[in-house]
């Protein structure tokens, strides 16, 4: 054994002894909250008792927490420590208001914050309504014409606007678990939601990673822990990591064990990446882990290679009466009803790749009856066919200006969209300044102070089937046109691709058009895909000579088009019979 791998295997062991339900290490080299994050907020009421667990701390003078126009001080009851974790015991004050609240912690050695990591109840649900997405391989291409960021707007958007409680999300966050780009991107993104997320790592959350940066550098620093649980009231929520290869070791395997014995009395909700049935099997299944064989031609192939670990597996969602266990991987929907009691979800990839299903999201119900309803559109039997909720039939973007003094979001709604929104509530993140005003469609501007430089705005607005709502909430007017300019362009056939540079210095950028005029004269607008930063990329079908130009539309309407350019290409020779 290495002399690496021997202190990384210690400090593990260590992390099991000491904080039971998070055993994942993370560095001392600077001061940060390991417990409770945003990917695992904490459900608590009014005047219950908090642990935060944190790394690199010192001494812990003072702990508050933040939410869109409250600030509340934590009495601190204990503070304790050992060689890898601070632990401070804080009380939440009486009177709190029901809000998602970000934690503040000062220290010896700085002041730290975990965002969206505490969630304070009025009193615990009776009944649970889930947003369930998945795969969002931030850092992909999800389509021929989109990035995984697209589809990902959409559903954080989707988020704080669907009458859901909180949202799981079961894995493959990013597509390469060493990118730091998309792990930051995955960050951001998934904290301009203001409902909980609880979140668990999938296979590609550990490529390019080990035990130890996979905790320390990568998924731990900007994520979370690699498994978890959380007591919501009547339920218990309970994260899994399957790793790399799709399955539970014995270790995850014990743990679990002692967690479903210990709340035995409790509603249980299993989340795990790898699902155990396998996608596009959609029926009642009857069984028994005791004859594993009859089962194992149902299993997703990577349990049936690890055929022990899925026995396990099952056993304990049999004998500790598991009643929803969420999944994704496959990129398509799966649903089990097994022995009349325990749902088996599989969910299609929200933002990345896929061969044959759109992508998508689903609603799920659970009672604390344990009685399960997973909802889908009204032609759709989710026990009989493929029933997420399409996600590439909505439009729900949301635009930051460049200097942080403006931000939009853009719906469309189509006319047969299978669930009604109406009027909601939509969210804006601002820096402080004076002036903010409402525009377009955004009605009932309320401005709430959120940290020591931010606010959050707040409109009204109405998202109707069959409508385009623009909603811009602003420090300045933008009366100035966007900048665009088409760099180069390559012919093949009858199709060119543009390669196309621009940027808004106002409220942003709406959209970005490839437009043309083939020999014929026919003329045509497609528009072109945001690919990174300030390049985007178009490509349209025009023949083989054609007069094409660019135009950009930002946010506020004002315009801008590019030199119109004539293209073509010599016809391709001939083979000489």
């Amino acid at each position: 054994m290495t002399r690496k791998l021997f202190f990384a295997l210690i400090t593990l062991l260590l992390v099991l002894v000491v904080l039971p339900g998070l055993p994942s290490v993370k560095s001392t080299s600077e001061v940060a909250i390991v417990d409770p994050r945003y990917s695992v907020p904490y459900p608590c009421l009014p005047s219950c008792a908090v642990n935060i667990t944190l790394v690199g701390a010192g001494a812990i003078s003072s702990v508050w927490i933040v939410a869109p126009g409250y600030n509340y001080s934590l009495p601190i009851v204990a503070t304790w420590h050992n060689d890898t974790y601070y632990i401070v015991e804080v009380e939440v004050p009486k009177d709190v208001m029901p809000e998602l609240y970000d934690i503040y912690v000062e220290t010896d050695n700085g002041v730290v914050r975990e965002p969206r990591a505490l969630w304070v109840l009025k009193s615990y649900p009776t009944n649970i309504t889930i947003l369930h997405l998945t795969d969002i391989h931030i850092g992909a291409m999800a389509d021929n014409n989109h990035t995984a960021t697209y589809y990902y707007d959409a559903a954080v958007n989707l988020i704080n606007i669907l009458p859901v409680d909180f949202t799981v999300i079961t894995g493959d966050d990013v597509d390469n678990g060493n990118d730091l780009v998309s792990l930051k991107k995955f960050y951001l993104m998934t904290n301009r939601a203001r409902k909980p997320t609880f979140i668990i790592p999938g296979n590609h959350d550990h490529y390019g990673t080990n035990i130890y940066t996979f905790q320390q550098k990568y998924y731990g620093k900007y994520v979370g822990p690699r498994y978890w649980k959380r007591i919501l009231g009547k339920f218990i929520i309970i994260g899994l990591d399957a790793g790399a290869r799709g399955f539970l070791d014995e270790e995850q395997l014990h743990w679990l064990e002692n967690t479903l014995k210990k709340y035995e009395n409790k509603t249980k909700i299993i989340l795990i990446h790898y699902p155990l049935f396998n996608y596009r099997i959609f029926r009642e299944v009857s069984g028994s882990w005791k004859d594993i064989d009859a089962l194992k031609s149902m299993f997703y192939r990577t349990w049936v290679a690890q055929i022990s670990s899925a026995q396990e597996f099952l056993r304990l969602i049999e004998e500790y009466d598991v009643k929803l266990v969420l999944a994704g991987h496959t990129h398509e929907d799966g649903l089990v009803l097994y022995n009349g009691k325990t749902w088996f979800v599989t969910t299609t990839t929200t933002s990345g790749q896929y061969d044959s299903q759109y992508h998508g999201f689903r609603i799920i119900t659970v009672s604390e009856n344990g009685s399960v309803k997973v909802s889908a559109p009204p032609d759709k039997n989710p026990l009989a066919e493929r029933a997420s909720y399409n996600i590439e039939q909505l439009t729900l973007r949301y635009i930051e200006g460049p200097d942080g003094l403006s931000a939009t979001i853009i719906a469309e709604i189509p006319e047969d969209y299978p669930l009604d929104i109406g009027e909601t509530t939509l969210y804006f993140y601002l820096k402080k300044a004076e002036g903010y005003k409402a525009y377009g469609d955004a009605k009932a501007l309320e401005l709430k102070p959120y940290g020591p430089q931010q606010y959050i705005a707040t409109v009204k607005a109405v998202l109707e089937k069959g409508s385009r709502v623009v909603a811009t909430v602003a420090a300045t007017e933008d009366k100035t046109p966007p900048q665009v300019r088409m760099d180069s362009y390559t012919v093949t056939g009858d199709v060119v691709t543009v390669y196309i540079t621009a940027s808004d210095d106002g409220w942003g950028l709406d959209k970005v058009c490839l437009a043309y005029e083939t020999q014929s004269g026919e003329k045509g607008m497609v528009e072109a895909y945001h690919w990174k930063a300030n390049y985007y990329i178009a490509t349209a079908v025009t023949g083989p000579e054609a007069t094409i130009w660019v135009v950009a539309i930002d946010v506020a309407g004002n315009t801008q088009q590019t030199p119109k350019v004539n293209i073509s290409q010599p016809p391709e020779q001939q083979t000489q019979p």
